[in-house]
C-alpha cells in the first residue's frame, strides 16, 4: 500500500496528472506513461533521503527500490490483464512495466523480510494498516453479502496480512504453508520454497498474536478444517479446503485498492 501511495503522489508533485488528489488520477495517465517516466521514478526511489529511526536518514537500497517495481508491475498486470469494465473490457492495454527488466539476486525469506522492515515497513505503519482492515474496512464494503464474508474470514485474513508485511513471506510460500509449520511458542515459522527449499523465518510478534486468533477459531469455524495440513483454509461447499494462491492475491490486491481510496 505504502508503494502505490507513494508512486501516485509522485505523479502528482511532478506534474503528471491534472487531478486534484491520488483518488481521481484518471487511469489515462497510467495508460499514456512512458519507460522513460518509469526509469525517473526508479531513480527517485534511489536517490530520495527516507527517515529512518532517532531522525536518521538513509537512501534506499537496490532490493527495496525492486520491491517497488515490483508491486508497480503488479499493478499494471491487474489493470490491463485481470480487471474489467461492464462491457468486459479491461481498463487499459497497454503496459509500460512489462518494459522495465529487473535484475535480482536470490536471497532468503528472512533476509528480504529484513531489509523491508529496516528501511520500508517499520511496526507503526503496519500496524496502522492492520488496523483498518479490522476496525474500518468493513465500512468501506457495499454488500451485506461482502461484510458477512469478511467478517466469517476477519481472523483468518488479519493472519495472512501480518505474516505477509511481517515476515517478508511470497503470495505462493503463504499459499503452501503447513499447519505443523507454525511454532508460535519459539515465533518462527518453516515455509517450503522453489526447488523445494526449507527455510525459516522469523515473525513479529503482532502476527504471531493474530495466527493465534485465527487457530482459536479455525477448527470450529471452517468444517473438516482439522482435516487440512495447510494453515489457511476457506469454505467451499461447506467443507474446508486449502486456500489457493490466487484467492490470497485477489483478496490483498481488493484491500489495498480500498486503503488507497479510503486514505487518499
Amino acid at each position: 500500500m505504502y508503494r502505490y501511495q507513494h508512486f501516485f503522489k509522485w505523479l502528482l508533485r511532478e506534474g503528471h496528472t491534472d487531478a486534484a488528489n491520488v483518488s481521481s488520477i484518471p487511469y489515462e495517465v497510467l495508460e499514456k506513461f512512458r519507460k522513460q517516466d518509469v526509469e525517473l521514478y526508479i531513480e527517485f526511489l534511489r536517490e530520495e533521503s527516507i527517515n529512518y529511526e532517532k531522525e536518521t536518514t538513509k537512501k534506499r537500497g537496490d532490493a527495496v527500490v525492486n520491491l517497488s517495481v515490483h508491486a508497480l508491475k503488479s499493478l499494471f498486470n491487474y489493470l490491463t490483464k485481470e480487471t474489467e469494465h461492464e462491457d468486459g473490457e479491461s481498463y487499459f492495454y497497454r503496459n509500460v512495466m512489462s518494459k522495465i527488466i529487473l535484475h535480482t539476486k536470490k536471497e532468503t525469506a528472512s533476509r528480504r523480510a529484513q531489509k523491508i522492515s529496516s528501511v520500508i515497513l517499520n511496526e507503526q505503519e503496519i500496524s496502522e494498516f492492520l488496523h483498518f482492515v479490522e476496525h474500518e474496512y468493513e465500512e468501506t464494503l457495499e454488500s451485506n453479502i461482502a461484510k458477512q464474508r469478511f467478517n466469517r474470514d476477519k481472523e483468518r485474513d488479519l493472519a495472512i496480512l501480518s505474516l505477509f508485511l511481517g515476515s517478508g513471506i511470497r503470495l505462493g510460500e503463504t499459499a503452501r504453508m503447513l499447519l505443523k509449520k507454525v511454532n508460535l511458542k519459539k515465533q518462527v515459522i518453516d515455509i517450503r520454497r522453489k526447488g523445494s527449499k526449507e527455510d525459516t523465518v522469523n515473525v513479529m510478534d503482532q502476527a504471531i498474536e493474530h495466527v493465534r486468533a485465527y487457530l482459536d477459531i479455525r477448527e470450529s469455524r471452517y468444517k473438516g478444517a482439522k482435516d487440512v495440513p495447510f494453515l489457511f483454509v476457506t469454505l467451499y461447499g461447506g467443507t474446508a479446503r486449502p486456500l489457493s494462491r490466487r484467492a490470497i492475491e485477489n483478496w490483498l490486491r481488493s484491500t489495498l485498492r480500498h486503503l488507497l481510496r479510503e486514505r487518499a
